[in-house]
């Protein structure tokens, strides 16, 4: 991800500084501070696991949950995505498993909570993982096809 966005500067420098019209130049600068914000967020964004319990960072914050305060915790798997679902009075809390370490996240809730505050999915969660490679593949794929977009504009269209 940070080498997409280190490719994608002279991308957006280039719609910028060469007189783009006014449309084009809003779209530009918006999906500029969306990617750069999503990337920000990727970067930051980290679970901590202790004995007491769990603190969620993100962008927007943290947030510590207690395991005595979770009421219920749950698992859910959507293809090749997974979601742990944690019950707390007054709010729920959504783990995908592109955070790192999301096998250590989940046996982390299976052996620190009781039976009865665990939900079937979770164990099949568990005994299921799902590999997540193509999320780094997709990533090498989006920095190719930037540095071929740079390649094509730099290279081709200098020599008219």
């Amino acid at each position: 991800m940070v080498i997409s966005v280190i490719i994608s500067l002279p991308i957006f420098a280039d719609v910028i500084l060469n007189e783009a019209q006014m449309p084009h130049l809003v779209i530009a600068i918006f999906l500029l501070l969306i990617f750069y914000i999503l990337t920000i967020n990727s970067l930051i964004r980290k679970v901590t696991l202790s004995d007491d319990g769990i603190r969620i960072r993100g962008l927007l914050g943290s947030r510590t949950i207690k395991l005595e305060d979770i009421s219920f915790i749950d698992g859910v798997s959507i293809g090749s995505k997974q979601y742990i679902t944690i019950s707390v009075p007054k709010k729920t809390c959504i783990i995908p498993n592109s955070y790192a370490g999301f096998d250590k996240i989940t046996n982390f809730f299976c052996s620190h909570l009781k039976e009865d505050k665990t939900g079937e999915g979770i164990q099949l969660i568990r005994k299921n993982p799902v590999n997540r490679n193509k999320d780094s593949i997709v990533a090498w794929i989006t920095a190719g096809v930037l540095v071929l977009v740079l390649f094509i504009r730099f290279h081709f269209l200098s020599l008219n």
